[in-house]
């Protein structure tokens, strides 16, 4: 992958997308288990994938591709299956730093702990899901030239 001015525009874009995924993630967290008294590893199992239906949206119409042109049930199924690493990630990370923060600081507020290591874990993930994305979701296809763009000259 050569570092370009669009390779660098592109990663900023997926940035904002994470970004607003984890955004999502985070709150669909706290709201499940706070709430809705779902036990934090459920909770942050389908946090996740209501923030990957959000990081899916925006990276598909904004980030990836010009108009959602690659929106199709393959992209989402590539797109799904880059996610699932980023779910292990996600997951084991936010169980050991959970574990970790009760056990130093046993007397903190237990739902900050776990929001903190929710919110590190899905940073922890956010880069492996970028590369994945960039080299298998939305990878070009060698059978399917790329779209010229036109621009007509006044």
């Amino acid at each position: 992958m050569k570092l370009t001015k669009d390779s660098i525009i592109q990663f900023i874009k997926y940035f904002f997308a994470a970004g607003a995924a984890v955004i999502v993630n985070v709150i669909s967290r706290v709201i499940l288990t706070d709430l809705c008294n779902v036990p934090f590893s459920a909770s942050v199992v389908i946090a996740y994938f209501i923030g990957h239906i959000v990081n899916y949206t925006i990276s598909v119409f904004f980030v990836f591709t010009k108009d959602g042109r690659q929106a199709s049930v393959k992209t989402f199924a590539k797109f799904t299956l880059v996610a699932m690493g980023g779910l292990l990630v996600t997951f084991t990370v936010s169980i050991l730093l959970r574990n970790l923060f009760f056990a130093i600081l046993p007397n903190f507020n237990k739902s900050l702990l776990e929001t903190a290591a929710h919110i590190l874990s899905t940073g922890c993930s956010f880069l492996c899901n970028y590369i994945g994305h960039l080299l298998f979701s939305f990878r070009k296809s060698k059978k399917q030239p790329e779209l010229q763009t036109q621009t007509a000259e006044k």
